[in-house]
Order: structure tokens, then C-alpha cells, then sequence
């Protein structure tokens, strides 16, 4: 029998720069790449002996054909069962019944045994194949390796629509395209004997987990499956560009700190699988984004202000409860704040800003805590923006003002000292009071700036007003001042500059 080896040779090559796409030297491997890996390499390793054995066919002996083609049978089943292993991992990975995933490497285990039994049994029964003469003919049980694929593909559907709610959207994908396609390959090699295709259906298997992972991991949380930051900015700009109406709502988790001491990273990483999980499937009219570590997002179609309630409300009951993971429950607070779209000239920048500036406001006080965005709040951020531009000015033109209350002496009967207050005007010449200014030039970064602006004018009235006879004039410091390496340094230029003594 005449066998055609050109598509094995295509599966050789794809499978191969696969995998030195890749695979890099010095990588960090986890568990799943391992396996990935491992397909790819038992993938090559098996079409190579495969080829071989074509190859050599009628060139070596029979015993060594026998031993070719036995090495054959055991790769590729090994093969197809570490990719269906694969599978089944990645679809058991949150999971919280393992019954079907015990059941699922049971048989994959028992098709495994099953081939190297009737391999090693071949050699006295010929079950599977013979070699007489360089001639090589199938026996009964040929196609047996293919019977096994066939058990762990239906095996893969039906733990996939059993456990379907805990699997990830790219997965999803996955097992909706390889069954098909597989099962189509081997009828395709079942019809076309003469035609090796073995190798081609693993290659074919190894490219569609490759791209599904690569696709996938560009604008999904790893973690969650769930949309991430580029896919969020990405979505929000759309959506802005359309004009619609929808319903953007921001939840931070925090304190969660507590959650990984009690049940460590793995375990807090599977309360932040479970989050993910509620959102994506309590919220399918919208989309789910998993953006920070501890942040999360959710884009809705603003349909009323009921509806939108209702969206608002719902997590905040649940944010309310506990969450469950095999190893245990814990109580995971969350701050919920919300905006709506209805349209306008507002840019994606300034959204994320507001929701930001929400966010900011809510001070966790030990509970869930929720919010939506509204007109007061808004105005709120504008009077910030516009005051914060107004120190920036300030900056610029070094025109902050000081004034100076006089402290008197008793004991000398004078003013001997002072204390110097920094004052802000805005644009229309009004006073801004320090209490809004001075923590807005803290949040802006701005207040180092400010400060040693401020000492500059101490210093240059002091030397303008020495007749006032003032003893000293205290002046505050910001933190940002006294963290600086030549802060010292920098206060004696400056009183050297204007002459004072530092006592003053």
C-alpha cells in the first residue's frame, strides 16, 4: 500500500513554527504552557516518526518497521490525549465540581492504556498492523486510535455545556471550532486511507489553540476572560463615536489585601475568577471589563433610569453578601459608582475622569458603599479643574499672595513674630479659599512648586521690611519639600540669596 506524505510534511512545518514562534529561551514557564508546549512537541516528534516510517518502509527490516510504526501509535495517541488533557484543564480551571474533570482524565487515561496494551499486543496478534516483506497492512483494530479521539471529543462537549457558565469567552470559542473541525479531519483520513493526516489534525488542533490564546490575550484579562483596559477604552470610544446611550458603572474592590492573607494569591485570585464570572453573566447585555488589579467595569445600554437603577442596585446587594470559592467565603466590599452617556461632545478622557473622581470621593467607611454620577458632581469636577489651571497660573506668574498675622509680644509690648498664609485669587479676582487650593495642589503634584515660591516671597519681604523688626516668620513645609535629597541645601541658597538669618 502507497502512502502520500505531503500533508504530513505541511503539518511538520506548521507545527514547527509554531513552535519556535513560540517558544523563548528564557521564558517563565507555568503549568499551562507547559502543556502547550508539550503538544507542540509531540505533535513534531510524532509526525517525524510517522514519516519515518513511511520512509523507511521496505528499506529496514520488518522488526525494525514493527518498532517504527508501534512508536507511532503510542505518540500520537499520546499525543491527542495530552492536547485533550490540555483542553479539559483549561475547562476545569474554575470549575467547583471536579467529579466531571475526574471522569474526564479517567478516560483519557483508560484510551492511553488501551493503545499501549494492543501495541505491545500487536506484536503476536497483529490487531493493529503487520509487516511481512516491506508490505504493510492495517488489522481489525486500526482504527482504534481514532474510536478514542472520538470518546474525548463527545467527552469535551458534553463537560463543556455541563460546566459552560464557568468557562471563559475565548475557550468558548475553542470548543465550538475544534470538535468540528477534527471530527471532519478524520472522516476526511477515514474516506482517504492512503492519505496521512494524522499529524495535519494535531497541527490543525495546536494552531487553533495558539490563535484562540493569542487573539484572546490582546484585549482579555487573563484571569477573568473578561474584557481588559484596551478592550474597555477601545469599546467606550465606539460607543461615543455612535452616540449611544449607555450606562458606564465602575466597581472597586478594596481591602482585599485581607483576602489574599487568608487564602493566599491563588485564592484571591479565584475570588477575582468569581467577581468576573457574576458580571459576565448577570450583566449579558452589557460587556464586563476587568481594568486594575482590584477594578473592575461594566458597559451598559441605558434603556431608562429605572433599568439603570436596577443595574446599580443589583450590585450593590450582591457586593453585600459573601463570596464563595471551593476553600471558603469572605466578605468582599466594593465602592459602585455610576454615570450615563445620553450623547454630547464629552471625550473618553474626560469619562474616565469623572468616574475617577467618583471613585476618589468615596472613602471606604467598612461597608459597600454606591454613588451616581449627577449634575452636583459634575460641577464639582469642573470647579477642580478650574481651580487647579488657576495654581498652574499661579505658578507661572509666581502671583500667590502672602499675608502676614502679626503674633504680639506681651512681654515686649511689640509684634515680634509672624506667620505667613498663602492666599489664591482666581481669574475674576476673587479669593479661592486656602482650604480648597492647598489639597488640590497636593492631589495635582502641584504644591512643591508652590512652596518654595512662597519661601522666595518670605524671604524678599523680610529683607523689603526689615524696620518691622520681626524675630520670626513661620512658614509651612509640604511633605513633598522635606522628602527632597537637598532640601537643606536649597533653603540656605534661597536665605542666602536675600540675606536672612535662619533664625528667622
Amino acid at each position: 500500500m502507497g502512502f502520500s506524505l505531503k500533508i504530513e510534511y505541511v503539518a511538520l512545518i506548521l507545527n514547527s513554527v509554531l513552535f519556535f514562534f513560540y517558544y523563548e529561551k528564557n521564558m517563565q514557564l507555568n503549568f499551562k504552557k507547559k502543556c502547550f508546549i508539550a503538544c507542540m512537541v509531540l505533535s513534531i516528534v510524532s509526525i517525524l516518526v510517522n514519516i519515518a516510517s513511511v520512509v523507511f518502509l521496505g528499506k529496514l527490516s520488518d522488526d525494525w518497521m514493527v518498532f517504527l510504526n508501534s512508536a507511532y501509535y503510542v505518540f500520537i495517541m499520546l499525543n491527542a490525549s495530552v492536547i485533550a488533557f490540555f483542553l479539559f484543564t483549561l475547562m476545569f480551571e474554575h470549575a467547583p465540581k471536579r467529579s466531571c474533570s475526574r471522569i474526564a482524565y479517567g478516560i483519557i487515561g483508560f484510551w492511553l492504556s488501551v493503545v499501549v496494551v494492543l501495541t505491545m499486543a500487536n506484536l503476536w496478534t497483529g490487531c493493529l498492523f503487520t509487516v511481512k516483506g516491506g508490505i504493510y497492512t492495517r488489522g481489525y483494530l486500526n482504527s482504534v486510535g481514532y474510536a478514542g479521539v472520538g470518546v474525548e471529543l463527545f467527552l469535551l462537549v458534553a463537560c463543556f455545556f455541563r460546566n459552560r457558565k464557568y468557562i471563559n469567552t475565548s475557550l468558548k470559542k475553542l470548543v465550538k471550532i475544534l470538535p468540528v473541525a477534527v471530527a471532519i479531519l478524520i472522516v476526511i483520513q477515514m474516506l482517504n486511507r492512503n492519505i496521512m493526516m494524522n499529524g495535519m489534525i494535531s497541527a490543525m488542533a495546536n494552531e487553533i489553540l495558539f490563535i484562540i490564546r493569542q487573539s484572546s490575550l490582546l484585549e482579555q484579562d487573563a484571569m477573568t476572560g473578561l474584557g481588559n483596559r484596551t478592550a474597555f477604552i477601545g469599546d467606550l470610544t465606539r460607543r461615543i463615536a455612535r452616540a449611544e446611550h449607555f450606562q458606564y458603572i465602575s466597581i472597586n474592590l478594596w481591602e482585599f489585601m485581607a483576602v489574599n492573607r487568608e487564602f493566599g494569591h491563588s485564592g484571591g485570585n479565584e475570588f477575582i475568577y468569581y467577581i468576573g464570572k457574576y458580571l459576565q453573566e448577570t450583566f449579558e447585555e452589557g460587556r464586563a471589563y476587568r481594568i486594575g488589579g482590584v477594578e473592575f467595569a461594566l458597559l451598559m445600554p441605558y434603556l431608562s433610569d429605572s433599568y439603570a437603577r436596577n443595574c446599580r442596585e443589583e450590585l450593590y446587594g450582591r457586593f453585600r453578601r459573601d463570596w464563595e470559592i471551593p476553600e471558603g467565603t469572605h466578605a468582599i466590599k466594593a465602592t459602585i459608582c455610576d454615570v450615563f452617556y445620553r450623547g454630547g461632545m464629552l471625550e473618553v478622557a474626560q469619562l474616565v475622569e469623572q468616574m475617577e473622581y467618583v471613585q476618589a470621593m468615596m472613602r471606604p467607611t467598612g461597608d459597600t458603599m454606591m454613588l451616581h454620577f449627577d449634575e452636583e458632581i459634575g460641577q464639582q469636577i469642573e470647579r477642580r479643574k478650574y481651580v487647579i489651571s488657576c495654581i498652574k497660573d499661579a505658578i507661572e506668574k509666581e502671583s500667590f499672595l502672602v499675608y502676614y498675622q502679626p503674633i504680639y509680644c506681651w512681654h515686649d509690648q511689640e509684634f515680634c513674630s509672624a506667620e505667613a498664609l498663602l492666599r489664591l485669587k482666581d481669574r475674576n479676582g476673587k479669593m479661592i479659599s486656602p482650604g480648597e487650593f492647598i489639597p488640590l495642589a497636593e492631589e495635582a503634584g502641584l504644591i512643591d512648586q508652590v512652596s518654595w515660591i512662597v519661601l522666595e516671597k518670605i524671604c524678599a519681604f523680610l529683607k523689603n521690611h526689615q524696620k518691622l523688626n520681626f524675630k520670626v516668620v513661620s512658614i509651612n513645609v509640604s511633605m513633598q519639600q522635606l522628602l527632597e535629597y537637598d532640601f537643606v541645601e536649597k533653603v540656605e541658597r534661597c536665605l542666602a540669596r536675600y540675606g536672612i538669618a535662619p533664625g528667622q
